[in-house]
């Protein structure tokens, strides 16, 4: 079996590349919109989101996110109906959670649960379940002021942008399940003292 060292040959044209190391190939890649300001405009990155009922929730820029059909979650007893279970992704477990439950929104009976997005890597990985992909979003116009949301969630909103008719919130995923993950803890260690 050939190993491969750090250049391979093309056989098209017999030159030699470098491989680019998995995190510098992927970075080549990461869509870019121009600013319609006219010369000398920046250039803006664009954003990913993904909907919970009304509510639109920007995925941070530095988030490592991944898409995955729809995983299947192992239910653990005796926790609360809003934590789903834990999928098997590539060998971790990663608890998968009920957005829509945590957020105190009312199910409905029309969005179907396609794909497992899963939120950053290792010890720190979380999954929801949602209908459809992430969306690319452009040109996302600042507002002064969120609009209402659920009490779950304000404290872990610090922006809204607007994008044609909707709006999509700059949502801190890691403070927000690091909050649940104290309050199960919270629970838990009342329940064992009990």
């Amino acid at each position: 079996m050939d190993t491969i060292d750090d250049a391979q040959t093309l056989p098209e044209s017999r030159t030699q590349r470098p491989w680019l190391k998995p995190t510098a190939a992927l970075a080549r890649f990461a869509p870019r919109v121009s600013d319609d300001r006219g010369p000398g405009a920046r250039e803006q990155a664009v954003r990913y989101g993904f909907s919970i009922g009304d509510f639109g929730l920007l995925i941070s820029q530095n988030a490592g996110c991944e898409t995955i059909p729809s995983p299947t979650v192992a239910r653990m007893p005796t926790t609360p109906a809003w934590l789903l279970g834990v999928a098997n992704l590539r060998g971790s477990l990663v608890p998968i959670f009920d957005l829509r439950a945590l957020f105190g929104l009312p199910a409905t009976k029309s969005a179907v649960n396609r794909f497992g997005l899963i939120f950053d890597r290792g010890e720190y990985a979380v999954g929801i379940l949602v209908s459809d992909r992430p969306l690319a979003l452009e040109k996302l116009e600042p507002l002064r002021q969120p609009p209402p949301l659920p009490a779950a969630a304000r404290d872990f909103v610090s922006a809204a942008y607007r994008h044609g008719q909707s709006v999509w919130l700059e949502f801190d995923h890691r403070r927000f399940f690091e909050s649940v993950a104290q309050r199960m803890a919270v629970s838990s260690a009342g329940e064992s003292t009990t």
